[in-house]
């Protein structure tokens, strides 16, 4: 799933991995500077980080 929605990507990542428990093998989100939380949160929802730049992050799942 890639989520890029100026200004918006972070708080779409944040609701579809608490509201919705989505469950893609990846995420690339526009992390909108908020890196350091989204990535708490996906760790927390089973994802390692794979890449970060500075746009950009993508979350693999820990378990396939």
């Amino acid at each position: 799933v890639n989520i890029d929605v100026e200004g918006e990507s972070a708080d779409l990542f944040i609701h579809a991995l608490r509201d919705h428990r989505l469950k893609p093998k990846c995420w690339c989100v526009e992390h909108d500077g908020r890196q350091e939380e989204l990535t708490r949160l996906a760790l927390i929802a089973g994802y390692s980080q794979y890449h970060i730049n500075g746009e950009n992050v993508i979350y693999s799942r820990i378990n396939g």
